[in-house]
């Protein structure tokens, strides 16, 4: 009845009833998140993805469509790898997981296929987040450059890996070197061995 006397012990029951039912949604919720969370990283650490994703992408997002040579070249010239993101060592941070999902639910479709760019030592020792870019993979040679995270490479990283880019490059730079130990006797030889 509405206007019956209230029983306080039953209104504090009630009370917990409704909390616990709010509790129990949270949890259920978050549970639902981390599932989500470790699919994404079991696909991140997949050895043999899917491929082909045929996707139209608006024109922001096709400033984030780079081809296998774009890539390619990026990587002999800073001396970097690209490699299949199973092989990175280190853990993603939770910014690239919320890339991909922001990505999967624009687009309606789960990316199987990541790529890694980052230098040699991230995909040998662990705890090392130097460089890394993740990439999702559309096509045998398009990707789609998800997140970046970690410090950016040194300036003069370019200039420093120069020479091996290309074996006249490497002869020039090596004669060069030899040249201005040729003051000192015995320069030289000990260049020539190098």
């Amino acid at each position: 009845m509405i206007f019956s006397p209230l029983n306080i012990k039953q209104e504090l029951i009630h009370e917990r009833m409704r909390q616990q039912k709010l509790i129990n949604h949270v949890h259920e919720l978050l549970e639902e998140v981390n599932q989500k969370d470790d699919r994404i990283r079991q696909r991140l650490k997949d050895e043999n993805p899917e491929k082909d994703l045929l996707l139209r992408f608006d024109e922001q997002d096709l400033k984030c469509v780079f081809s296998l040579g774009e890539i390619k070249n990026t990587c002999i010239r800073y001396r970097l790898r690209f490699l299949k993101s199973s092989y990175f060592k280190a853990e993603f941070p939770y910014e690239a997981l919320m890339k991909i999902k922001e990505f999967e639910k624009k687009y309606g479709v789960e990316i199987s296929g990541f790529k890694i760019i980052a230098p040699d030592h991230a995909f040998e020792l662990q705890n090392v987040n130097k460089d890394p870019l993740l990439f999702a993979q559309l096509s045998d040679d398009s990707y789609f450059l998800l997140h970046k995270w970690g410090t950016n490479l040194a300036w003069y990283k370019k200039y420093l890996f120069c020479p091996l880019q290309n074996p006249i490059i490497f002869f020039l730079t090596r004669r060069a070197f030899c040249a201005v130990f040729d003051d000192h006797p015995g320069a030289m030889d000990e260049c020539l061995e190098f």
